[in-house]
């Protein structure tokens, strides 16, 4: 046993040690346009369900992140599942805290996304960054 700990030890000392990254432009940060990786446009980036992270929020950008990340429990997640042909899915928050989903549409005005939910006010938000995050902060 005593041999076998040692083997570990010695394997594990004798990884090179690896830099620590910073996010690419594709990962998108804070103060950087959306920069989607590769050929992908914009559109294509934004695709598929995000669920917003309290946890990494802050200084006014809300982040987002991929709708099958586990995160802790929360008493309301906002949801948004955009789909091509500017179909939207979002949670929604009845005002006796019942939990539901609706559907809007969504759409792209450069580096705003504009967020429309039947009965309400459309949501324009500027895209800070996509990629593994979504980063949107509330137009003014």
């Amino acid at each position: 046993m005593k041999h076998a700990f040692l083997f570990l030890l010695v394997a594990c000392a004798s990884e090179p040690a690896t830099e620590p990254t910073t996010p690419t432009e594709s990962e998108g940060t804070v103060g950087t346009e959306a920069t989607p990786s590769g050929d992908e446009s914009p559109e294509a980036a934004l695709l598929g369900a995000w669920q917003h992270d309290h946890d990494q929020s802050a200084d006014g950008v809300d982040v987002f992140v991929r709708g099958d990340l586990e995160l802790p429990p929360a008493r309301f997640r906002q949801r948004w599942t955009f789909e091509a042909g500017g179909v939207l899915r979002a949670s929604t928050l009845a005002a006796n805290d019942a939990h539901g989903e609706g559907e809007g549409r969504w759409r792209l005005e450069g580096d705003r996304l504009v967020v429309e939910m039947p009965g309400e006010a459309p949501q324009v938000w500027v895209i800070v960054g996509v990629g593994e995050t979504l980063r949107v902060r509330r137009a003014e």
